[in-house]
């Protein structure tokens, strides 16, 4: 594997000033994001405040992860009010736009999945889960169609056991994609797998079909008449289901899914 040799890029005696506003673009619930330029190129500055923990906590992830399928991190200034925070730039959006407004076969989507998954070893070699994993916080890396880059660190969480339930002292993450020991205000090491399961599932059907406001989707027979009325292979319809186990002892963890024979073939 290949995370442990990735370097990051930094500035030297750097000001936030040097930076040239370009235009807005994005914007999000914990802060905004202005495109920038220096020295001829372009980077994403978020602007985030700093009476929410969560964006401390990103900052704080963001120096810690080192891997070429995780945002890259070029530099924070810090104010009285607020976090500067300047990062990499993707100019090809993210995968939540690209699915939208393209119909993927399951050939791409096991690559896009497979991507996904890489960033989420790293992690959990380094005993941490995402916990807000979505189309949205995935950006299209721009080598090809089938790289993403993980992005929006503010929900990681440290873990001290594999298979192991612990507190969290408030939800965190998007109500779509939560798990359902998030919603018992819990988080467990195979987290990020119920969230790989509605990613699949979207990025197959281009449609939310595991919406808790319609359907009881923390019942395990729900989730099997979804899946069988769902127009996808079984080895497809299989992997989702390894990861929408309610029990987060009983899902798949990642090390398992990368195995997996939709994955394989």
């Amino acid at each position: 594997m290949f995370w442990c040799c990735y370097k990051r890029t930094t500035f030297k005696n750097n000001d936030i000033n040097d930076y040239d506003f370009i235009e807005n673009i994005g914007y999000g619930t914990f802060g905004d994001i202005k495109l920038v330029l220096k020295n001829n190129k372009y980077y994403a500055m978020k602007i985030t405040m700093k009476y929410q923990p969560q964006n401390a906590n990103e900052i704080k992830y963001l120096k810690l992860c080192n891997h070429p399928n995780i945002i890259s991190l070029i530099d924070v200034k810090e104010t009285d009010v607020n976090y500067k925070i300047i990062l990499k730039y993707y100019p090809n959006g993210d995968l939540f736009d690209y699915s939208y407004n393209n119909t993927l076969d399951e050939m791409c989507v096991k690559k896009i999945i497979f991507n996904i998954l890489l960033p989420l070893k790293y992690m959990q070699n380094n005993k941490l889960v995402h916990l807000d994993l979505k189309p949205e916080n995935l950006l299209l890396g721009g080598k090809n169609k089938f790289q993403t880059v993980l992005t929006d660190l503010g929900c990681v969480h440290k873990f001290n056991k594999i298979n192991s339930l612990q507190k969290l002292n408030f939800i965190v993450g998007t109500k779509y994609y939560n798990s359902p020991e998030i919603k018992s205000l819990s988080f467990h090491s195979n987290s990020d797998v119920w969230n790989i399961g509605l990613i699949t599932d979207i990025l197959l059907t281009q449609e939310l079909n595991f919406d808790r406001d319609i359907h009881d989707i923390f019942n395990p027979n729900v989730i099997n008449f979804i899946l069988f009325k769902l127009n996808i292979s079984e080895d497809a319809k299989d992997f989702i289901s390894e990861c929408l186990i309610v029990n987060p002892n009983n899902r798949s963890n990642i090390d398992q899914l990368l195995e997996h024979v939709w994955l394989k073939k």
